[in-house]
């Protein structure tokens, strides 16, 4: 709200001067490649920069660089645009090609790095160069072409590289240069036509593309031609004396792999080598036999192959190599075959190199075909052992059954407790082994049992039983008469509470006590209830009899006191009811006494309250005789008392 009151002040200060300013605020006109902003999409939701300040160079109101004009206010330019100097223009120019505007408010663009370049108007970032393009200097407009003979690979780079040596680019701008053609080669770099593929002189050949260099022709062959992708056999096995011959007349003496056997030096008849012999060189010299550990399997042969590995060549001349027997191994060019060591065998012929023992096996020989299994209850685990002492035995918890088949876990409900074993034994009752692998058996919790061999876990004693503590039974336990166990899993019976009782044994919950009855507390438990005595009374469940309250009594085994009668009382705990005595009464009742009359006053007969005195008669209210006296009566001798007064 006060960034809008701002606005309307300024605003209204704007119109009220625009006749007086007209002169001196006059805008430029906006180039073409520059757009005004849109208004409706400006950001009022933060203040505006500054004030517009006067400018007396250029007559008129304006904003400083990195600004533009806005009403009376200078706003900074938006991203990827910008303003050089003071202004009083309304825009911002977009930032041109090769440069970007990462900020709000620049001065000036930021020139795009080398290998990049952007459009106009660029706001946080430059653009690679693509492939066949390159951006030498910083804030090019536009990436080059790679030049002919050039080329870019990739995006973003600063330089293109040139042609390698067996190729060439006769077009600009491209990713990749293009490959001589077979029989032709090219040794220079950078070059820009398919015209720098020179074909391969007679002697060479080009067998494939791109080559940068054409190879010489071998011995034993010829090329009398230019640009051939391959060579020709000289004739009756004879070769140049040099590799690179361009003519069928240099085929002058024997080739590699021939040997002289009649003519002369300069014109000799040439024959193969055979099997086991080899001539490594070109000319008039014999065949040599092949050395121990090396073969030569056909005629004609330059060399002497090597044995692989798992043959062998014991004497010169081999033309083929033996395999070695089982229980050995040899490497390339071997001579003679080795014994494997301890803890390795071969089983079979012609082995390369001899086989590890295998995981809980053993060999404690030079030179064998098989492994010795580890004695039941060991095992071997990384295989190789030379010796029955490197068999570990099985740890606690785990068995080897048989010679070779290592250890195993002992299965849930088994435990072997020493080393070595050779077979788990079974959790005896009243324990349990959930998991593979024990070395013990645990024993069941508390409320728990186990009533067989083996098991796994421990069934919960069901309500009316338990286990007792810290033994691990095999069986549960019934509760005895006056205990119970009221949920599953108990580990001990509970004595019946007070005013509960149990006659059966194996209760999970003990009987209330009938009214008139009751049972107390006791570490044993009840089996029965008792009646209440004469003067007190139970409801259902009771752990005690309470007395009856004043003015009530009752009988042994009741349930409830029943109340006195008026002319009777009954005091707290009263087994019946009583007649009130001689000049006492009662109404009825929590009475736990009966009243005296009051003075001149007597009971009437049923005692259950005070008749008044005739005039002229009367009774002291202290006296224990229920009749009235004659006022002028002194003799209290045996006159009848109900004569008087009544």
């Amino acid at each position: 709200m006060k960034y809008a009151l701002l606005l309307c002040i300024a605003l209204a200060i704007h119109a009220s001067s625009a006749a007086q300013d007209a002169s001196t605020i006059e805008l430029d006109p906006l180039p073409e490649e520059y757009e005004y902003l849109d208004m409706n999409a400006l950001e009022y939701e933060s203040p505006p920069d500054e004030l517009l300040a006067e400018d007396d160079s250029l007559g008129k109101r304006s904003c400083p660089p990195g600004k533009r004009r806005w009403g009376i206010f200078c706003r900074k330019c938006a991203f990827g645009r910008y303003q050089p100097g003071k202004s009083s223009n309304t825009w911002c120019p977009a930032c041109p090609q090769g440069t970007y505007g990462p900020a709000r408010g620049l001065a000036r663009c930021k020139k795009c790095p080398k290998g990049k370049t952007s459009q106009k108007g660029a706001k946080l970032r430059c653009d690679k160069c693509g492939k066949g393009k390159y951006a030498d200097e910083w804030g090019l407009p536009q990436c080059k072409d790679c030049a002919k003979g050039k080329y870019a690979g990739s995006r973003g780079q600063e330089q293109c590289g040139r042609c390698n040596p067996g190729s060439y680019n006769d077009k600009e701008g491209q990713e990749s240069c293009a490959l001589c053609p077979q029989g032709t080669s090219n040794g220079e770099r950078g070059s820009s036509a398919k015209s720098a593929c020179k074909a391969c002189a007679p002697g060479k050949y080009g067998p494939r593309r791109g080559l940068a260099e054409c190879s010489l022709c071998p011995l034993a062959t010829f090329q009398d031609q230019e640009g051939s992708v391959n060579c020709k056999s000289c004739p009756k096995n004879r070769s140049p004396w040099r590799e690179g011959a361009s003519a069928e007349s240099q085929c002058t003496t024997c080739r590699p792999g021939a040997e002289m056997t009649a003519g002369t030096s300069a014109d000799p008849t040439c024959t193969e080598c055979e099997t086991g012999k080899a001539k490594e060189s070109a000319g008039t010299a014999k065949c040599s036999v092949c050395p121990k550990g090396t073969h030569a399997a056909k005629t004609g042969m330059s060399n002497c192959e090597p044995c692989r590995a798992g043959t062998y060549a014991d004497a010169t001349g081999m033309p083929s190599c033996k395999k070695c027997p089982p229980g050995t191994s040899s490497s390339n060019g071997a001579s003679k075959c080795t014994p494997c060591s301890p803890g390795y065998y071969s089983d079979r012929a012609g082995m390369p190199t001899c086989k590890t023992c295998r995981r809980d096996h053993f060999n404690p020989d030079h030179g064998q075909t098989s492994c010795k299994p580890c004695p039941a209850g060991s095992t071997c685990k990384r295989g190789g052992c030379a010796a029955e002492s490197e068999c570990e035995k099985c740890s606690p918890g785990h068995y080897g059954p048989k010679p070779g088949q290592g250890c195993t876990a002992c299965a849930p409900g088994t435990f072997a407790s020493t080393s070595g074993s050779t077979d788990c034994t079974k959790c005896s009752p009243g324990t349990h082994a959930s998991n593979r692998g024990q070395s013990k058996c645990a024993n069941c919790a508390d409320g728990k049992y186990a009533d067989g061999k083996g098991a796994v876990s421990c069934i919960s004693c069901p309500a009316g039983k338990s286990s007792g503590k810290n033994h691990g039974w095999g069986a549960c336990f019934d509760c005895a008469a006056g205990f119970h166990a009221p949920h599953p899993a108990s580990a001990q019976c509970l004595p019946c509470p007070s005013g509960k009782f149990s006659t059966e044994p194996a209760q999970a919950q003990c009987q209330n006590c009938e009214a008139g009855k009751y049972a107390a507390k006791r570490r044993r438990g009840s089996t029965a209830c008792r009646s209440c005595s004469a003067g007190k009374y139970s409801s259902e469940g009771a752990g005690e009899c309470p007395n009856c309250p004043s003015g009530h009594a009752s009988k042994a085994g009741a349930p409830s006191c029943y109340a006195c009668g008026p002319g009777k009382y009954a005091r707290d705990g009263g087994k019946s009811c009583w007649w009130c005595p001689v000049a006492r009464y009662s109404s009825g009742g929590a009475n736990a006494d009966c009243g005296w009359c009051p003075e001149n006053e007597y009971t009437n007969d049923e005692h259950t309250g005070c008749l008044p005195c005739k005039e002229g008669f009367y009774r002291p209210h202290t006296q224990a005789w229920n009749w009235c006296r004659h006022k002028t009566e002194t003799d209290t001798s045996d006159n009848d008392s109900r004569k008087y007064g009544r």
